[in-house]
């Protein structure tokens, strides 16, 4: 393909290229004081948003995440991408320092292909929607830590990061802190009792929290989704049930067995002793998957039973009652649990479906939109910068309006 360019065209992309070496200088930390003042001129005479953005491409995610959007390509051909670009040679060994210094490197030249890759985007394609903050429309933030607890009585706890210690309620339970400062509703795994009493952990839209079972089993709870559980496990099994997503490292136990029923519209089971798994199963999504990390898990419902190995996920649709295996992506399945939107040619309403629960917003779509999008965003950004993340792609414009996102082709 080749391009006619205007002569106001060359010289924006000619600016362009002199802004993304003068980046590239900032952040290795050799740019002479006359380039400094040169890039902060050249910075002053954008808009505030613009930019916010270029000064953002010091932090490695907000680079990694644009990088990803721009280019429609695996992370590997990406790479070699850069390393063509700057004119240098591609690291090979796989050492650990290797890897840092690989790392170094591809954080600096990221920032120029980045800017690049702008320039590409604005003089090439020529969007002619940008994403709209409607006037008085405060910007949303990610998820934070929150939930509900609701306990065997049918009282109601709310799970936030103002509650910290042992529950009024709960005696045998508490909140605790991890190594993040996020809160985790933790069990005394020491109580004995002869009863079984059933309590419901509850994540809203916009909200993710964190639970530690009285066995010791360790669960993540995403947004939108819950937990129902024992607050003691008596007898040989230890049973519970899920709604929505959730990634669990069950404590070892032969003697008792681990059971995760899975309700909603594709109802199944999965029974483990001691392992690392994830399930997908929210009931308006089209599918649910089991994601093995470590161990193994079987999967079953009315008509099929499978045996996971690692690596392995079991899917269920609505269509097929049978259980599919195949292999699976893990850094894909739980980008959640890691922080974040793992977008591996995905179609643009399963993102915004993501991005619904996350931020707890509505999505109206302008027109029947089918766009695959490739990316991978921080979900610690505010909803803004996601959606111009999504946007630089090329494939999608949106319009953010109170708590609701238009999507425009």
């Amino acid at each position: 393909m080749s391009f006619n360019l205007s002569i106001k065209d060359q010289q924006n992309i000619e600016t362009m290229q002199k802004v993304a070496d003068l980046l590239l200088a900032r952040l290795q930390g050799t740019i002479s004081e006359t380039d400094a003042r040169e890039l902060e001129q050249w910075l002053e005479q954008q808009s505030p948003e613009s930019r916010e953005f270029y000064l953002n491409t010091t932090e490695w995610t907000s680079i990694e995440a644009a990088l990803q959007s721009f280019y429609h390509i695996e992370e590997k051909n990406a790479l070699e991408d850069v390393w063509a670009r700057i004119r240098t040679t591609t690291p090979l060994a796989d050492s650990p320092s290797a890897i840092r210094s690989m790392k170094r490197y591809w954080i600096a030249a990221a920032a120029a292909v980045l800017l690049m890759g702008m320039a590409t985007t604005w003089y090439f394609a020529k969007p002619t929607e940008t994403t709209i903050l409607v006037k008085n429309t405060p910007d949303i933030l990610p998820a934070n830590n929150k939930a509900t607890l609701q306990l065997a009585d049918g009282s109601v706890i709310t799970l936030d990061s103002t509650v910290n210690g042992t529950l009024e309620k709960e005696k045998n339970a508490a909140v605790i802190n991890d190594s993040k400062g996020k809160g985790v509703l933790a069990y005394n795994q020491q109580t004995v009792t002869s009863t079984v009493s059933y309590n419901k952990i509850t994540t809203p839209k916009g909200g993710e929290f964190q639970i530690v079972l009285p066995d010791g089993t360790h669960v993540w709870l995403n947004a939108a989704s819950s937990l129902r559980y024992p607050t003691a496990f008596i007898g040989n099994n230890r049973n519970i049930e899920l709604s929505g997503e959730a990634y669990f490292e069950v404590a070892s136990n032969p003697e008792k067995q681990f059971r995760v029923k899975v309700t909603g519209p594709r109802p199944f089971d999965v029974e483990v002793l001691g392992t690392k798994f994830n399930i997908s199963s929210y009931p308006d999504d089209n599918f649910s998957a089991t994601s093995l990390v470590q161990g193994k898990v079987k999967v079953l419902n009315n008509t099929d039973v499978k045996i996971l190995q690692p690596d392995q996920q079991a899917v269920l649709t609505i269509n097929n009652t049978n259980i599919t295996l195949q292999a699976v992506d893990l850094e894909e399945a739980l980008a959640w649990k890691n922080g974040l939107f793992y977008i591996q040619d995905a179609d643009i309403k399963d993102i915004m479906t993501q991005i619904s629960r996350w931020y707890d917003v509505d999505i109206v779509y302008k027109e029947d939109i089918s766009r695959k999008i490739v990316a991978k965003i921080p979900r610690s950004m505010k909803l803004s910068d996601v959606l111009k993340v999504l946007e630089y792609s090329g494939q999608v414009h949106f319009k953010l309006e109170g708590r609701t996102i238009t999507v425009f082709p």
